[in-house]
């Protein structure tokens, strides 16, 4: 049978989604085909993740109907969208702790012990880890990060993937032999581009270790791959020169890297490297002690960070500006903004640069001096409840700085308001529960109150609930 005849895979018709007074979807009519790759884009907040939760059974949408192959189905729960073959991986890092890759494949269908200690609940790890390793194997899991026609000896790239991540968590021991091996893949492919990309990206891992020795053999590697290549090569090597620059506290080095960088992704387009290189640029100048010429450089980057939703540069740059707001005189605006960086660190559990974690010190410490213990914590907690929409019109002067966060329109009360806003920024009970200075037992009851309270059954319905009320976006 031609694919065109077959019925398609996944079909939602006039889905309509709504929480309490909240219209998150209207009338959606969409179809997935069999063998499709379909990509969903939108704004924050048009209702993209909604629609998921709807097609994963984790929401019952208001109204509408989803057919699986032609046929119509009810999703109760995500236990009936997987048993139609349905699963949604959601890039909120604060659902669970983090877990070993055995217990994340087998979250929701864990494997028992047998007999009484499984009826117990007791968990068979040795099981489960036999069975992800012949799943990882059987799948080829270098393989999978690729296609096969990008690069003749599929693993480098993957090995660089990994390596990359690994560098971006601050994970110098993980990315460094995996780096290796991407270099070593890339060579034996000949794969010029790959080997300087990854020689880059290995010597800025070898210097997070500490072996400036040999972070500046894979650096002089990286200049002669380099040569004669194009655009994606040499904005590493800037990078990795500006980054080295940054670790040994050469700031002309990495100055002049940063705007060679900026220079250059701003011909090309590639926002992204526009903003590590503006922030780069900016920590050269500040660490040079020029306070005021860094702040334009951090606020454009952060409006770039913002657009591109990458939240390892907002907390980041809100930590920076931070730092700024106590150089010049607004400690309860750095005590804010420090607060906020925090909460969004937390959410991408990320590790804080060291040239940066020296400067968020030096902040906590000239604030927490002006300002008194008291006070200081008083404006950090109220930074820590800000959305992050919010703490970035905060750093950007949208909001004023000595103005406090509008109180939730709303029957919760004080607290459950905390909580609410904790639960829309995505944090896992035990995070609020840190947060709030409250064990995981008491932030249980009081998201089962809010829920009961708002007559609302899940945690993106809160998330909602607070968009509605304060314009953030959940």
């Amino acid at each position: 049978m031609a694919m065109s005849n077959l019925p398609p895979a996944l079909e939602l018709r006039g889905v309509d989604m709504h929480y309490g007074y909240v219209r998150a979807l209207d009338a959606i009519d969409i179809h997935v085909n069999q063998g499709e790759v379909l990509g969903l884009v939108g704004d924050n907040g048009a209702g993209k993740s909604s629609l998921l939760k709807v097609m994963s059974g984790a929401h019952q949408p208001t109204r509408g109907t989803i057919l699986v192959h032609g046929t119509e189905t009810v999703f109760h729960s995500p236990s009936d969208s997987t048993a139609a073959g349905i699963q949604m991986v959601y890039q909120d890092l604060a659902l669970v702790d983090p877990q070993d890759v055995a217990t994340n494949l087998h979250i929701g269908r864990e494997i028992r012990r047998w007999g009484p200690l499984g009826w117990l609940g007791f968990i068979d790890h040795k099981a489960q880890r036999k069975r992800s390793e012949a799943e990882l194997e059987a799948l080829g899991v270098d393989e999978l990060l690729l296609s096969a026609a990008l690069l003749p000896q599929p693993p480098g790239l993957a090995y660089f993937l990994r390596g990359f991540l690994a560098v971006l968590q601050y994970d110098p021991a993980t990315a460094a032999p995996v780096l290796d091996r991407a270099v070593a893949a890339a060579r034996a492919a000949g794969h010029v581009s790959l080997e300087s990309l990854s020689l880059g990206m290995a010597a800025i891992a070898e210097h997070m270790a500490g072996d400036r020795a040999a972070c500046r053999r894979l650096l002089d590697a990286a200049e002669v791959a380099t040569a004669g290549l194009g655009y994606p090569e040499t904005i590493m090597l800037l990078q990795a020169r500006t980054l080295t620059g940054l670790f040994d506290n050469d700031l002309d080095t990495a100055g002049t890297a940063a705007a060679e960088g900026i220079r250059l992704s701003r011909e090309a387009g590639d926002l992204y490297s526009l903003e590590m290189m503006l922030l780069n640029l900016g920590c050269a100048i500040l660490l040079g002690g020029d306070v005021d010429g860094a702040e334009p450089l951090f606020a454009e980057a952060l409006r770039l960070a913002r657009d591109l939703d990458d939240r390892v540069g907002q907390y980041c740059l809100l930590d920076l500006l931070g730092y700024r707001a106590a150089e010049t005189g607004r400690p309860a605006q750095a005590a804010r903004l420090l607060g906020a960086a925090e909460t969004v660190q937390a959410g991408v559990g990320a590790t804080v640069l060291p040239h940066v974690d020296t400067l968020v010190d030096q902040a906590k410490q000239s604030a927490r001096s002006a300002l008194g213990p008291s006070t200081f914590d008083k404006e950090f907690q109220a930074g820590q409840r800000l959305s992050r929409a919010a703490a970035i019109d905060l750093a950007l002067g949208v909001a004023p700085a000595s103005s406090s966060p509008s109180p939730l329109p709303s029957p919760l009360g004080e607290r459950l308001d905390q909580v609410a806003q904790l639960v829309a920024d995505g944090l896992s009970n035990k995070q609020i529960g840190a947060k709030l200075f409250l064990s995981e037992h008491t932030v249980d009851s009081h998201i089962r109150a809010i829920m009961s309270k708002l007559g609302v059954n899940s945690r993106a319905q809160i998330a909602a609930w607070v968009a509605s009320v304060d314009g953030r976006t959940p």
